[in-house]
């Protein structure tokens, strides 16, 4: 009753006022521009659809940050407990610097990296096909922009129903012990259905390649320096802490156990 008290209070204040509320802007003209965008917006699109975008970026970003953090989290993580004095040595100071410096730090100083790179004319090549400069990194990009966006979005749903299956499956089993790896499964069914998914539509994907052009690049897509240095903080930041966890996984066998597996290399 009091929720409901405040809530209808604060209705009448606002339609006194003439203020708009509920979710009735989002079908209203955006009018502002994203930079960055997997499906395809201008700012005549309504916020609803810039909310899309903004979504997609953020699984994007994800995504990308879990597979560098993953990679370089396990690598420190194994070279901390590296019996080479310099491996480890060199493993514990990057693990401490990266964990003690503020996330926010991280971001800018990246950023200011990305922006100290060379300008477009002295672009920095990676086998001719992308390009790194102040301006972000130039990559292929599919012609169908829109393409990319539902493929993330089924990548997502692919993943989220085999781990939906695998607890079906868990809370039918009357003995819960070790079970099959479910990380296979899981990235098998991001994979597949995406690619089941185009093939059953006729989608033809079809890669756009950038090519110098006067001031610029033409063709492709650009990955601006705020994604670049967004990207790159994080993973370097939760590298850290994978790495602690995989450094104390490591050290949690028991030595015996340890020297055995060795003994039988």
């Amino acid at each position: 009753v009091v929720f409901y008290a405040l809530a209808h209070n604060a209705s009448l204040n606002l339609k006194a006022l003439n203020i708009a509320s509920g979710f009735g802007f989002l079908s209203d003209r955006a009018g502002y521009d994203i930079s960055f965008q997997l499906i395809d917006y201008t700012p005549a699109d309504s916020y609803g659809r810039a909310y899309w975008v903004g979504l997609l970026n953020t699984l994007l970003v994800s995504l990308i940050s879990i597979v560098l953090a993953t990679l370089v989290g396990v690598l420190l993580g194994v070279g901390r407990v590296s019996e080479n004095w310099l491996v480890n040595r060199l493993s514990y100071l990057s693990i401490e610097f990266l964990r003690n410096v503020p996330l926010v730090v991280h971001l800018i100083w990246w950023y200011g990296l990305m922006l100290a790179l060379p300008g477009v004319r002295q672009s920095i090549s990676l086998f001719d096909i992308a390009f790194l400069n102040n301006g972000g990194l130039q990559v292929p990009w599919p012609d169908q922009g829109g393409l990319v966006g539902w493929g993330v979005v089924l990548m997502v749903l692919g993943a989220l129903l085999a781990f939906g299956a695998f607890k079906a499956r868990d809370a039918r089993a009357q003995w819960r012990g070790f079970g099959p790896r479910r990380w296979p499964w899981v990235l098998a069914c991001a994979v597949l259905l995406p690619a089941l998914v185009f093939m059953v539509s006729g989608a033809q994907l079809h890669w756009d390649v950038p090519v110098r052009q006067g001031f610029g690049f033409h063709g492709g897509a650009t990955l601006v320096p705020e994604l670049l240095a967004l990207w790159l903080a994080l993973s370097f930041y939760s590298a850290s802490y994978i790495a602690e966890t995989v450094r104390a996984a490591i050290q949690a066998v028991h030595r015996g156990q340890y020297e055995a597996a060795k003994a039988l290399g």
